[in-house]
């Protein structure tokens, strides 16, 4: 059998892919990677937020039925830092028999970054009052994160809900 010389270079090289494709395949690949994931970082962010601030809620939603249930005013106190939020009698030290506190810690890198009552006769506190019949004062607590986006829990007066609703930065 004899080989043609057109045929014989042809057997000895073998079939892949060069250096340059490699590397190029491998740079797409990067500018892929770079794109996403810091979008999906700021979106799992977000959604770290939202579920802080739905939990600030339920904690609200909390203080307000466990005031009426106990039929005594409770107390949703926030932290200096924001990080915690407690409900406790309103009464507490006063010979009443005293209500087991709550606490609800927030995930690390959000806080509530302010509490502000619509009656500025009220501004200064650091806590929201629930009555026995379910009223409380109308206020807002902004449920912030490090990046500086925020989620506001509007506390509703009398037997209203409670709304979350995003700032305007955030979006």
């Amino acid at each position: 059998m004899t080989i043609s010389r057109t045929t014989a270079p042809m057997m000895n090289r073998t079939r892949g892919f060069t250096l340059v494709e490699m590397m190029l395949v491998v740079i797409i690949i990067a500018i892929t990677a770079s794109i996403a994931v810091p979008r999906y970082a700021r979106s799992f962010g977000h959604m770290k937020l939202k579920s802080a601030a739905l939990d600030v809620a339920a904690t609200v939603e909390h203080a307000r039925n466990a005031a009426v249930l106990e039929e005594r005013a409770l107390r949703l106190t926030v932290s200096a830092g924001g990080s915690v939020c407690t409900i406790s009698s309103d009464r507490e030290g006063l010979g009443q028999d005293v209500f087991s506190p709550v606490v609800y810690r927030l995930p690390s890198g959000i806080v509530i970054e302010s509490l502000v009552f619509d009656d500025p006769l009220l501004g200064g506190k650091d806590y929201v009052t629930f009555l026995p019949d379910g009223w409380s004062e109308r206020c807002t607590l902004s449920v912030a994160d490090q990046a500086g986006d925020a989620f506001e829990v509007v506390v509703q007066t009398g037997l209203g809900r409670t709304l979350i609703e995003e700032t305007e930065e955030s979006l």
